[in-house]
């Protein structure tokens, strides 16, 4: 091998590692960041509010919302519908999961009742 083609070698080799690293900034720094955020309430014995809410954000808009005297997960959103509408099962799959979670709240809310020893008023609310 010449001096010439080693050159040759290690100068391609250079200009691919800067080709990639110019593309992973790129790709870093291009990328969209995104938050969601779920707040979840549990509580009883409060008139006209469900003893279960969940509402999910994304980007600071709701997209979802689940009560437990309606007991259906419906978007808040039409960007929402339109990006599920392939998925036949989304809604059903995500009320199931939702409805474990309205469980899990009012047994956590009734143990935390029982550790205290409250018998009304209690609310657990959960943001993140």
């Amino acid at each position: 091998m010449t001096l010439q083609a080693i050159w040759r070698a290690i100068r391609d080799r250079c200009l691919n590692l800067m080709l990639m690293f110019c593309l992973f900034v790129c790709l870093f720094f291009l990328s969209a960041i995104h938050s969601i955020e779920k707040f979840i309430t549990v509580s009883t014995g409060i008139a006209n509010l469900p003893d279960h809410m969940c509402i999910i954000y994304v980007d600071d808009i709701a997209v979802m919302y689940y009560d437990s005297k309606s007991r259906i997960l419906e978007p808040r959103n039409n960007w929402m519908r339109e990006a599920t509408a392939d998925e036949l099962d989304f809604w059903e799959r995500e009320r199931n999961v939702a409805m474990i979670v309205e469980d899990l709240g009012r047994s956590l809310l009734e143990t935390v009742r029982k550790a205290f020893n409250q018998s009304e008023g209690e609310v657990w609310l959960r943001m993140g």
